[in-house]
């Protein structure tokens, strides 16, 4: 598997990755600058993003995957991307990186390279949370 730097090209996996898993698209509007994607030979797999906050803190962002490819291969990908995008953040010399998740899978392979649950509650207000709450 290959790690590349994210670019504009890029955008057209993501929101193919996006319109196959009934998800919206407009969330690709706002994709932090620092990205990522792991290749599986030519073919695009996984993509994540660091989303920079005040205080040299960091936010592992926008994680998707290619559906069309296989659950073992995905979750290798995802592996390769977890630790490159650690690497990233040791190069833009953040203090903390945190990453919030409702997925289990995402959760175990987080502490599996490094990262601490934190017994916080996470709280959020603005646009992006009327669909959460609908979906409650």
């Amino acid at each position: 598997m290959e790690v590349k730097k994210f670019t504009m090209p890029y955008l057209c996996h993501l929101s193919t990755w996006l319109k196959v898993r009934g998800l919206e698209t407009h969330v690709l509007n706002d994709l932090p600058k620092n990205g990522l994607v792991v290749f599986d030979g030519e073919q695009a797999v996984a993509a994540g993003f660091i989303r920079l906050c005040e205080g040299n803190h960091g936010l592992f962002d926008s994680y998707i995957t290619n559906p069309s490819v296989s659950p073992y291969i995905r979750d290798n990908a995802l592996n390769e991307l977890t630790l490159a995008l650690i690497e990233e953040a040791k190069t833009l010399k953040l203090k903390v990186v945190l990453a919030l998740t409702v997925d289990e899978n995402t959760k175990v392979r987080s502490i599996k390279h490094g990262f601490v649950q934190l017994g916080h509650t996470v709280l959020a207000l603005g646009d992006g949370t009327q669909s959460q709450k609908a979906a409650e």
